[in-house]
């Protein structure tokens, strides 16, 4: 399964990762982002990063409307 596959695969619950952060403040977003990839294993690290990126845009998009 390539990465593309997962992202695809989780893709709700990555969007409703997003819309629960939606509702955090900036604080307790990026503490939150930063607990994730302090307790994620290394072998995932990087699609972690990438999910929170994604997170990251929805979360700018929705503070900025």
């Amino acid at each position: 399964m390539t990465e593309y596959d997962l992202f695809a695969a989780y893709l709700p619950k990555i969007v409703e990762m997003a819309n629960i952060c939606c509702g955090l403040d900036k604080a307790a977003f990026e503490e939150w982002k930063q607990d994730t990839m302090e307790h994620c294993p290394e072998i995932v690290k990087e699609l972690v990063s990438k999910v929170l990126n994604a997170i990251d845009s929805v979360v700018l998009n929705a503070s900025a409307a």
